[in-house]
């Protein structure tokens, strides 16, 4: 739906698609809220369909849960906090390129530390570079301790996305990150230039995860 809005707004058009093994149900409410989009205004659309779409607010705490926009707390100066729309800013054609992760900026150390939340069974754990420090003096060890921050999301649901990022490895187009002997998992990704700055050009990525 989301992307039906950036449609609307740059005024292309858009074939009904084919959801194959789709619930008819939510099929046919999909399409009639698609239907309704183009015969109202933007925020009688919003008003009428707020418990069934992802608004601003969804999408804003959602990243927030991940650590996107907000610092890490890792050991090193000068961390970013990267750059989330303002809620102001934000219409139809911004909701639509931040439901596929374009439009935002962050730092790789949070791409990192969302995607091992999932990896560690739905839990955000706070990055560290020392492991322990060790007095050669003494010989005393200080254990820096893992700080898990809080549980992004379940067990159940962070086993999904893991297996959905290994079919990429296994049949999908990440094929040639596999190493013999590790279970790999892994998610392609595009980065597109700001508007301003055409001449730094895409950036195509994959992220790995074993």
């Amino acid at each position: 739906v989301h992307l039906g809005y950036a449609a609307k707004a740059l005024g292309w058009k858009v074939a009904t698609p084919v959801f194959d093994g789709a619930n008819e149900e939510d099929i046919m409410d999909t399409l009639d809220m698609a239907n309704d989009y183009v015969n109202t205004s933007w925020e009688e659309f919003q008003e009428k369909y707020k418990d069934k779409i992802f608004m601003f607010d969804t999408y804003r705490d959602t990243f927030a849960e991940f650590g996107l926009g907000i610092k890490t707390g890792i050991d090193l100066p000068g961390e970013a906090k990267g750059i989330v729309y303002n809620e102001k800013n934000v219409g139809p054609v911004e909701l639509a390129t931040m439901s596929f992760g374009q439009r935002f900026e962050i730092s790789p150390l949070q791409l990192v530390t969302a995607i091992s939340a999932i990896c560690n069974d739905g839990k955000l754990v706070k990055p560290k570079i020392v492991k322990q420090i060790e007095n050669t003096d003494t010989g005393s060890i200080e254990v820096i301790e893992t700080e898990i921050v809080r549980q992004v999301v379940s067990k159940e649901t962070a086993d999904k996305v893991k297996n959905m990022m290994q079919s990429v490895v296994t049949d999908g187009t990440g094929k040639r990150a596999q190493v013999a002997g590790y279970s790999i998992g892994g998610k392609s990704g595009t980065s597109e230039p700001r508007p301003d700055r055409k001449e730094d050009g895409y950036v195509a990525s994959f992220l790995a995860a074993s």
